[in-house]
C-alpha cells in the first residue's frame, strides 16, 4: 500500500474525485522548473519519499506555502493509487467520479 503525505482518501473532494493536497489539506499545485536567475532560498526534498528535488525538475507544493514539497514520482504514485483504488470502488458513479479526477 502507497504511503504518501498527501491526501488519499476515496471520499470525492468538491465533488470531483480525489484532491492532492499537503498534510494541512491546503490544495496542491504545480510549479515549474526554476530558472537560472532564480536561486534556492534552501535545498527542496520531497515530503513523500525524501529524495532532494533538483532546480530543473517540476515540483507539486502547497497553496498555502506549507514546508511541502512532493516530487514528479510521488505524485504519479499518487494517481496511480487513485487509479488502482477507484477499480476496486463497485458504485460505478463514485468510480468514475474518481477518475475524472486524474489528470
Amino acid at each position: 500500500r502507497l504511503s504518501l503525505p498527501v491526501s488519499t482518501s476515496m471520499k470525492p473532494a468538491h465533488g470531483n474525485g480525489v484532491e492532492l493536497a499537503c498534510k494541512q489539506g491546503h490544495p496542491v499545485t504545480k510549479y515549474k522548473k526554476l530558472r537560472p536567475w532564480q536561486g534556492h532560498v534552501k535545498d527542496r526534498a520531497c515530503s513523500g519519499c525524501a529524495q532532494p528535488i533538483d532546480r530543473k525538475d517540476f515540483r507539486w507544493r502547497c497553496n498555502h506555502h506549507c514546508d511541502w514539497d512532493l516530487c514528479e514520482v510521488c505524485y504519479d504514485r499518487h494517481w496511480s493509487h487513485v487509479i488502482h483504488s477507484a477499480a476496486k470502488v463497485q458504485d460505478p458513479a463514485l468510480r468514475l467520479e474518481l477518475l475524472e479526477a486524474v489528470p
